[in-house]
């Protein structure tokens, strides 16, 4: 039986001439297929381990079959034979840079052809093996390599993060980290709902990475979709965007890379955030032991002082215009020190956690304050208009929402001189938070900086205009009104600019999920 040695493809321009060398080869088991030019048909179908070009006009003619044959096949043959004339030292070295293997000036028999072929055979075989031997070695080096160098940017992260002292700086180190990986990387803080977006916010695809974002946050911490990873953590989520494909091991070592280097960001924005609670802490502690000081004292010098004055004149006669008007301030003084300390209360009791909600009628609540503040409003000069629906019910805590309303109208009615104070109350639908109820409070009074808006919900303290020291108060109403909104689930606004009256509206869902505790209305006024 004739042993298989390999396939032959034999390309010459007299195939003919050469059909006892074919006979030969044949014998000694090479399968041979025979053209008289370049044809992409035989090539691929014979897959040739041994590409002879003989009896060619010339040099370039041969080295043009032998780029097509490059072209198309692949493996290439492991060995390429030029039969030729004698070449040129320039030739010579042109053919074996191209891959050839040996050129034969003359005749060559089939055991010489066997030999060599036998031999390369071997040679690539050990060619081979030292190839795999460096690509793993190869792959290995570079994994190793790729891993320090992510050790080593998660290092430099650490050291510089530890000197950030602010929420941008720290979401600008980590956007210096991640783009590393990825031309498009965005990250939200959370608590701040903070974004950085590299390259920059102005990019086309910021606003489209972001409605992704929010669509994917979901208990899944690690999202890998389709060439983006999502990675929602406590305290931020991080978004990387174009990225090798998923199956790859780069990937994996990228995506432990990220959620490392999210770990570790987590607790920075922790750090980032106690730190903050404890400076404003420290400072509102400050403003209101400064601002109780002096708001108390200054009512409480009244009802010395004209205390003092009743007590000089003589008590068997009746009391004159002096006297009345004595008692008077004394009455609104200790009026003013009740304010403080039955809004002190209130703010005390809303750090408790509120307990059940119960179906309120806002309506109901209108009729209440339109009683209560219309006369009030009228006696100062100024003309108190409602507008309330037939029927509102939604689910809130009644109490602490008459109270919140009734902070927003006296600060109304304190601060308007001339003109109306105008409660509206009605039904809205919010893309985002759904059907809600809506409490607007305006008025033509004198109005509130645009710069001041976000300060007046989380200072203690009324703002420093030409009006304060004609209006008494701590400024503790909108503070209470701001965090028990939060706690509510609802949400407060303030549209205002100074001399152009104010309007604020407190916004309440109308569904809230019922807690199962008992109602907890207790009322905290002492005064």
């Amino acid at each position: 039986m004739v042993k298989d040695s390999g396939n032959i493809l034999w390309v010459t321009p007299a195939p003919t001439e050469n059909k006892d060398h074919v006979a030969n080869l044949q014998q000694i088991g090479f399968h041979v297929h025979s053209c008289q030019e370049f044809s992409p048909e035989l090539i691929k179908e014979s897959t040739p381990d041994i590409l002879i070009l003989s009896q060619q006009p010339d040099f370039s003619s041969a080295m043009k079959v032998f780029d097509q044959v490059q072209q198309v096949l692949s493996p290439q043959p492991l060995l390429t034979i030029l039969c030729s004339e004698p070449l040129t030292l320039k030739e010579k070295e042109r053919f074996y840079r191209k891959g050839g293997n040996e050129i034969v000036v003359g005749e060559f028999g089939p055991e010489e052809l066997q030999a060599k072929f036998n031999a390369f055979t071997v040679l690539a075989h050990q060619i081979n093996d030292l190839g795999k031997q460096a690509s793993e070695a190869s792959q290995m080096a570079l994994l190793a390599m790729e891993t320090s160098s992510d050790l080593g940017n998660i290092i430099n992260f650490v050291k510089t993060a530890i000197n950030c002292e602010t929420y941008q700086e720290l979401a600008d180190h980590i956007l210096e980290v991640v783009h590393i990986y990825s031309p498009k990387v965005l990250v939200e803080l959370k608590a701040l709902h903070h974004f950085a977006f590299y390259p920059d916010i102005d990019h086309p695809d910021f606003q489209a990475m972001g409605l992704f974002m929010s669509q994917h946050k979901n208990a899944v911490r690690v999202q890998h979709i389709g060439n983006k990873i999502q990675i929602n953590h406590d305290n931020l989520t991080l978004l990387v965007d174009d990225l090798p494909d998923d199956d790859t091991p780069r990937m994996g070592r990228i995506t432990d890379s990220l959620v490392m280097l999210c770990d570790i960001s987590n607790r920075f924005v922790e750090t980032l955030r106690v730190e903050e609670i404890v400076q404003k802490s420290e400072h509102s502690k400050s403003r209101f032991l400064t601002t109780l000081s002096h708001e108390l004292r200054t009512p409480l010098n009244s009802i010395r002082g004209f205390a003092q004055v009743l007590l000089g004149k003589k008590s068997d006669k009746p009391l004159g215009p002096s006297g009345k008007d004595a008692l008077a301030r004394i009455a609104d003084s200790s009026d003013v020190v009740s304010t403080i300390v039955n809004t002190l209360l209130e703010i005390a009791s809303s750090q408790s956690q509120l307990k059940s909600l119960k179906e309120i009628d806002a309506q109901h609540i209108a009729v209440l304050l339109e009683n209560e503040y219309k006369q009030l409003a009228e006696d100062k000069g100024l003309s108190f208009i409602c507008h309330r629906p037939d029927s509102l019910i939604f689910r809130s805590h009644e109490t602490k929402v008459h109270t919140m309303l009734r902070h927003l109208l006296d600060n109304a009615v304190k601060f308007t001189d001339k003109g109306s104070v105008m409660l509206s109350i009605r039904h809205v639908t919010n893309e985002a938070f759904g059907d809600q109820v809506c409490f607007e409070i305006s008025d033509t009074g004198i109005g509130i900086d645009p710069a001041n808006h976000k300060r007046i919900f989380e200072e203690i303290g009324q703002l420093n205009t030409d009006h304060d020291r004609s209006h008494f108060g701590m400024g503790l109403g909108l503070y209470y009104v701001y965090h028990i909104a939060q706690q509510l689930d609802g949400e407060i606004e303030v549209d205002s600019q100074l001399g152009k009256g104010a309007t604020f509206r407190l916004y309440f869902p109308v569904h809230t999920p019922e807690v199962d505790h008992s109602e907890d209305d207790t009322d905290t006024t002492l005064f």
